[in-house]
């Protein structure tokens, strides 16, 4: 008996060092051959992620449009896209795809710009929902993003057709319409009007049609934890398929 526990324990105790091993560093990560999947790094672990539609591909070449122009003019930051790598957390690491990114020449020089992921946080991170897309794992990437000096989480919702903009410190804003997303602070005299960059034509919408996921009902509710960052408790009730609810 005491040899089969023994033997039981060695073999917990080696698969639990096993685990341990297999954990990725985000320099691991970066290494790995290209197979053709679309994935992140969470916590050490690789996860796959489903490929962007056209809407998506759509909104996120408008944005590149507009930064790659501000900086050709301006020249004060690189412009990253395409799901570049940035690093979120360390120990175990964390590496998120960003669709669109900025970082000021002040925190990378210019001739600075690594192969691999940069080592510093963007001043700017842009992510496009798509239709199959949650709240609770947005929030979770936007509280990443802030929390390792993101200093702008922009959100753009292209069913809703609004954009919303986090900040480490304020509450978050919603804009749509004739509404123009700017950053006085960061980049000077960069204007994004929301009905040029950000909204949906005719032939955007019959798009979307085709790829928005299956409708559920709206009012199944789940819990998620959401970081009081975001101005929500632990507690907040999120409708499948509806925007996160307020805290009372």
């Amino acid at each position: 008996m005491f040899v089969v526990r023994h033997f039981r324990a060695a073999c917990r105790s080696r698969t639990s060092m096993s685990t341990v091993q297999t954990l990725l560093t985000a320099e691991e990560y970066f290494r790995l051959p290209d197979d053709g999947r679309r994935t992140e790094l969470v916590r050490g672990r690789m996860i796959e992620m489903s490929r962007p539609g056209g809407i998506r591909g759509r909104v996120c070449a408008r944005i590149v449009y507009r930064m790659e122009a501000y900086r050709q003019e301006h020249d004060t930051g690189h412009v990253l896209s395409n799901d570049t790598g940035i690093i979120t957390e360390r120990g175990p690491d964390t590496v998120r795809g960003a669709d669109v990114c900025w970082i000021s020449y002040a925190r990378l020089p210019k001739q600075m710009l690594p192969e691999g992921y940069p080592d510093v946080a963007p001043n700017l991170v842009y992510e496009v929902r798509s239709p199959n897309d949650r709240w609770p794992a947005i929030r979770v990437k936007i509280e990443e993003y802030l929390a390792c000096g993101v200093e702008f989480v922009v959100v753009v919702d292209p069913q809703r057709q609004n954009v919303r903009v986090y900040t480490p410190d304020e509450p978050d804003t919603i804009l749509q319409g004739d509404d123009v997303l700017e950053f006085p602070q960061l980049l000077t005299r960069f204007l994004s009007p929301c009905t040029t960059d950000f909204r949906m034509t005719p032939n955007d919408a019959g798009l979307l049609q085709h790829q928005t996921a299956p409708t559920r009902a709206t009012n199944v509710v789940r819990r998620a934890a959401l970081p009081c960052r975001l101005r929500a408790c632990s507690h907040c009730m999120i409708a499948e398929g509806e925007e996160a609810q307020r805290c009372p």
